[in-house]
């Protein structure tokens, strides 16, 4: 999942001073990823998601703006979704002749 800079307000190519994960890294809802600085104040931006961190694609100095990609992560969601839909798959396959369908009965 690409994660971007969300709405900070009316700013726009603002500096990257910290980068707060590493690739590979877990990161579970709201933990911070990259700091900013604008002129008026420091802000931490927070990961949406739990995850892994695949890429990170900004670097310290960049400067940024709203809906600029800032990395790429995996998410949680994303192994659930999959899983939901493999179980779905084996669940709903026709039963054969020999198979007693217990929700039946």
């Amino acid at each position: 999942m690409k994660i971007k800079l969300p709405d900070i307000g009316d700013f726009t190519n603002v500096d990257i001073i910290e980068i707060l994960v590493e690739v590979g890294q877990i990161v579970n809802k709201n933990d911070h990823l990259i700091s900013l600085e604008t002129d008026k104040a420091s802000i931490e931006v927070p990961a949406e998601y739990d995850g892994e961190v695949l890429t990170i694609d900004v670097s310290i100095g960049d400067k940024i703006s709203q809906g600029d990609l800032i990395l790429t992560m995996k998410t949680h969601n994303q192994n659930d979704s999959s899983k939901k839909k493999e179980s779905a798959r084996i669940h709903n396959k026709p039963l054969d002749s020999n198979t007693v369908n217990t929700d039946l009965l």
